[in-house]
């Protein structure tokens, strides 16, 4: 098919497997034109060395750029925004350990094209892995609602998001001082801007799952930062009830899980109920870590 040049940003930071799947999942697209921009936000490992073998084996495909001055993920999709070809009307943003099929890029188009869209949001799958355990289950089963996140919240998230240059170059670039949420005020400016979003689920993006506890509730804590600079930086997002309230600390109703988890809801035993419950009062207490060692954070009001 013919159709507009595309700039596809992967930021990236410590991941060399994650980015070398989703970079050989991006070397074979079958749309014709477009570009690979790996933006690595001041990795130490052997990521570089990742992205730099992929930019050997095709230098007009694949560019590298680096974020050193701002550790983020929404600073380096900026730095590669900036490095991105100037004639690409579309740029697309997937995070380094998502994967596509060959024909991703070509669906992604046509789908903007067909809605005559300038900000669509794809469909995120994680699979099931073997042996999964209880974590692993419930990021599957709750991880990436992309529809829900359109329709009511007015966002989808940067592993599975596509928006023309014009749109970027009206509403600006994603809030580089957010560590986490900037998916979501992007999303809002865009619609302030008068553009409506869409949602593709024809356009669908592979992520894993987090296995670990302990991945889980860094994710949480993140979140929760994210929460509370979005309320100090943001406060047009009205991000809920301030810390001081004690609910904020209370286990939550348990029809919230039953809601989270409908699909799957009649189907669990007492047991996988209770412990799903469990594990989301845990990662609502570490979002609530996050937002107060953001709030008490010495630096805090000099960022904003």
């Amino acid at each position: 098919m013919n159709g507009p040049p595309v700039s596809v940003i992967v930021p990236v930071y410590n991941d060399p497997e994650g980015l070398s799947a989703t970079l050989e999942a991006l070397a074979d697209q079958t749309y014709p034109d477009y570009e690979v921009v790996v933006a690595d936000n001041g990795s130490t490992d052997a990521t570089l060395e990742v992205a730099r073998a992929f930019r050997e084996t095709d230098p007009g495909l694949f560019t590298l750029v680096s974020e050193t001055e701002i550790q983020g993920s929404y600073a380096a999709r900026n730095t590669g925004i900036r490095a991105a070809r100037a004639d690409t009307d579309i740029l697309a943003f997937l995070d380094a350990d998502s994967t596509v099929e060959a024909d991703w890029l070509e669906r992604a188009v046509a789908a903007m094209d067909e809605r005559g869209a300038a900000y669509v949001g794809c469909r995120v799958e994680i699979p099931r892995e073997d042996g999964e355990g209880l974590v692993a289950r419930y990021d599957r089963l709750t991880g990436f609602p992309v529809a829900r996140y359109v329709r009511e919240e007015g966002y989808a998230p940067t592993n599975c998001l596509l928006v023309t240059r014009k749109t970027l170059a009206d509403v600006g670039g994603f809030d580089s001082r957010l560590v986490s949420g900037g998916d979501l005020e992007f999303g809002r400016r865009v619609q302030r801007s008068g553009r409506e979003l869409h949602y593709a689920p024809e356009v669908v993006v592979t992520h894993p799952s987090r296995v670990s506890l302990r991945s889980m509730l860094e994710k949480y804590v993140r979140i929760g930062r994210g929460i509370e600079q979005n309320r100090r930086l943001h406060p047009e997002l009205g991000h809920g009830r301030g810390l001081a309230n004690p609910r904020q600390y209370l286990p939550p109703k348990p029809s919230t899980t039953k809601k989270e988890l409908a699909d799957v809801w009649e189907e669990l035993s007492i047991r996988e109920k209770l412990s799903f419950y469990g594990l989301r009062y845990v990662l609502d207490l570490a979002k609530r870590t996050g937002q107060l060692r953001e709030r008490l954070s010495p630096t805090s009001e000099s960022r904003g």
